[in-house]
């Protein structure tokens, strides 16, 4: 499998995970918008914050803008200089799918390309005005859509391992990000009780993170801090956890590694078992200690990993890959 491929596969669910909790975030702070009536900057803005965008979308605008609603939905859906706009999204994912395209059904790439087609007409931007709740169910629901295909039509093998990994990482980063809205939002998990809206603020944590649903189905006490915060760290039965994702990396990047006397990706699956032990073996009240270093640092590694990852596998020499083709010793 040359590189240039691999890497297609990679950042293709990758983007296409990134629609989906994006597109999920921004439907879950719209509901807390109308139900609560919060101020924009403590609902919305924190959502640019923890995505890495405040400067870009600061850039230009006025600190006003972080008061305004509208401003802040065009620059996570609309905004082509943004790097992580849905639509910014759509348009990579799109190009990564049709330079792969042979390795998937044609199923899956209709999907995509129906959905590039219609998020470009001028009746879908009007349903954004309009109806922000059908328009996010759209996309939900071509996500879905294309990640039952990729499931049940396309081959075990490399390429399917490279997407497969693009999915678990760029969930783990989104799920450490959303769960560090709370720091921006100045919710101070080291007091001794919880507020009611700070036990409001897990509810939608867990709606953030698509975990709701699994989470009332284990026999937790509450929905606090403790139990939620072990839930999406710790929880290994449920494929939106952290642990869970990264125990799966690890899965996926021993069935990509090569067998040869020098094994390519030796470097990555180091770094990804060292983060996967950080995380697993931390306990729940160490993190909530000390959450946004925690979460920033989870973060910075899962970054350093996909760099070490494009590294290994997607920018290698010559010298390496004849290494990689000598002989099991």
């Amino acid at each position: 499998m040359i590189s240039r491929t691999a890497e297609n596969c990679f950042w293709l669910t990758r983007n296409l995970e990134r629609i989906e909790m994006l597109n999920n975030a921004i439907e879950v702070t719209h509901d807390i918008a109308l139900e609560t009536a919060s101020d924009v900057y403590d609902t919305w803005f924190p959502i640019v914050i923890v995505l890495g965008g405040q400067d870009a979308f600061l850039d230009g605008e006025k600190v006003a803008a972080s008061h305004d609603q509208s401003k802040i939905l065009d620059f996570l859906v609309w905004d082509k200089e943004n790097p992580t706009s849905i639509y910014t999204s759509f348009l990579a994912a799109r190009e990564n799918a049709r330079i792969v395209r042979d390795l998937m059904s044609f199923e899956m790439w209709e999907v995509i390309n129906k959905a590039w087609i219609w998020l470009n007409k001028p009746a879908t931007k009007k349903l954004f005005k309009n109806d922000i709740n059908v328009f996010c169910t759209e996309i939900a629901h071509m996500c879905a859509t294309w990640k039952g295909m990729f499931h049940n039509l396309i081959l075990r093998d490399d390429p399917f391992y490279f997407m497969k990994l693009g999915v678990l990482l760029e969930r783990t980063n989104l799920t450490a990000r959303l769960m560090d809205v709370h720091y921006h939002r100045h919710i101070d998990l080291t007091s001794s009780q919880e507020t009611m809206y700070e036990s409001l603020y897990w509810q939608e944590m867990l709606q953030y993170c698509m975990s709701y649903d699994a989470f009332v189905r284990r026999p937790y006490v509450d929905v606090g801090r403790e139990q939620v915060a072990e839930f999406l760290l710790h929880e290994p039965d449920f494929p939106r956890t952290v642990a869970y994702c990264l125990k799966e990396s690890i899965n996926c990047l021993g069935e990509v590694r090569q067998q040869s006397s020098y094994k390519i990706g030796n470097d990555c699956f180091e770094k990804l078992f060292k983060i996967y032990n950080i995380v697993v073996d931390t306990e729940i009240s160490e993190v909530l200690d000390s959450s946004h270093e925690f979460l920033t640092a989870l973060i910075n590694d899962i970054m350093s990993l996909c760099e070490q990852i494009h590294s290994d596998f997607f920018d290698v020499d010559v010298e390496v890959f004849s290494k990689m083709l000598s002989p099991i010793k």
